[in-house]
């Protein structure tokens, strides 16, 4: 499960699942076999009793003919549980040199999702819980700062929200031509 009390382990409510079991068939059931369980917990299984199967791991969207693209949000949540349980990076094919490039490269863009909706925070603070309780003082401090840095641009992002409104469309163009274009 999340860290949201409605949503199971791959962020489906009880209630869609039901819509989706009785669109198939009134004789299909679905059963949340692996309710009861945080993905952090199953993560910490994987790399602690059974790495055996890490050689399998991927879990990158934007992934092209490899397993990870080390440059997105997930890759990065990945790379944080990975050092987190001392998972074998050669093992997993992860090259952390490049994840560190590309997060050097594009870490507000990365960290403006990792504090955007509820299920992320609850996700990174259940991590960063973790990484206070194995003593993991480096990831802890890689994390709290990254999640420091999300705060601060979510805050931003609702300061500007706010303001928005207030300004005048010209001003507002006139600002955006003046501010330094994204790389």
């Amino acid at each position: 499960k999340h860290f949201e009390p409605d949503l199971s382990f791959h962020c489906f409510t009880k209630s869609f699942t039901d819509k989706l079991a009785s669109c198939f068939s009134p004789k299909f059931a679905y059963r949340h076999i692996l309710s009861d369980l945080l993905k952090v917990d199953v993560f910490e299984q994987l790399c602690t009793k059974h790495s055996g199967f890490l050689k399998y791991q991927y879990s990158c969207y934007n992934n092209e003919h490899e397993r990870w693209c080390l440059n997105c949000e997930k890759c990065l949540r990945y790379y944080i549980l990975f050092k987190l349980y001392d998972a074998p990076l050669d093992v997993l094919g992860f090259d952390e040199a490049r994840m560190l490039r590309n997060f050097a490269r594009n870490h507000t863009e990365i960290a403006s999702h990792i504090w955007s909706d509820t299920c992320s925070r609850g996700a990174y603070g259940g991590i960063l819980a973790k990484t206070r309780a194995r003593g993991k003082k480096d990831v802890y401090d890689f994390l709290s700062n990254l999640i420091r840095e999300a705060k601060r641009i979510e805050r931003k992002k609702k300061a500007l929200a706010l303001i928005r409104p207030f300004v005048p469309k010209p001003v507002r163009r006139l600002v955006k031509r003046l501010l330094p274009a994204a790389p």
